[in-house]
């Protein structure tokens, strides 16, 4: 009798086993055939994603128009002076804008006059600039001589 029983157990353990394993076969088969993806044409059929606001310019460019309109006027901004920043200096040379130069260089419109153990002296035809190497940050420290 329990001989019986032990391989009743074992043909439905048997049985339940091989329906497991025919599911995860039918899972496997699912995810076989190769994947097409979106093709160029579908790709290039779509529209810009971006959305860019208008800008036009007015005789009165300091009004700005209706924001319900979606456009705005602007004022092109005043030429500004380049940024100078002089990082090192070693005998003769400065090094500003991560560009070494000497005396009698020119560097955005400003002729270097003169370059000391701590700064370079820079003159344009109405303007003169003293560039240090001086700096109020903790965590930089400079050890000029």
């Amino acid at each position: 009798m329990n001989k019986n029983l032990l391989l009743g157990f074992f043909v439905c353990t048997l049985t339940l086993s091989s329906n497991e394993l025919a599911w995860v076969d039918h899972q496997i088969d699912a995810i076989k055939p190769p994947r097409t993806g979106v093709t160029s044409a579908t790709i290039s059929a779509l529209s810009d994603p971006f959305i860019f606001l208008e800008k036009k310019v007015n005789s009165d460019a300091t009004k700005q128009v209706a924001a319900t309109s979606g456009t705005y006027t602007f004022k092109s901004p005043a030429p500004t002076a380049p940024t100078l920043i002089l990082s090192a200096v070693m005998n003769d040379s400065a090094l500003i804008n991560a560009k070494w130069y000497k005396v009698g260089d020119t560097i955005h419109g400003y002729k270097v006059l003169s370059i000391d153990l701590k700064s370079a002296h820079l003159a344009s035809k109405n303007k003169k600039l003293t560039l240090t190497t001086h700096s109020d940050s903790k965590n930089l420290k400079f050890k000029n001589k």
